[in-house]
């Protein structure tokens, strides 16, 4: 993606609110590697914390997050917009 294309997505993802959806407060582009301003999230990268923890988590747990990643992205489509890491080949 070129930086052009990546900061005018960044304009319109600063827009989208949803709880279920980490904020993206900014984009610091004064210098290379451009970086991206989130909220905090406490357990860091999802991937990773989901790849870390693999083996201990509950059933409830997983259906629980199962359903965030559900209403997180009904809000994006509700936006017309798709997750780039949740869209199939």
């Amino acid at each position: 993606m070129s930086p052009e294309a990546f900061l005018q997505e960044a304009q319109v993802m600063k827009k989208l609110r949803h709880e279920k959806l980490v904020q993206l407060y900014g984009v610091c582009t004064k210098q290379r590697p451009i970086f991206i301003i989130t909220e905090y999230m406490a357990n860091g990268c999802l991937l990773n914390y989901l790849r870390e923890m693999r083996h201990r988590f509950q059933t409830q747990q997983l259906l629980e997050m199962c359903k965030d990643v559900c209403e997180a992205m009904e809000y994006l489509e509700s936006k017309q917009f798709l997750h780039r890491d949740l869209v199939g080949p």
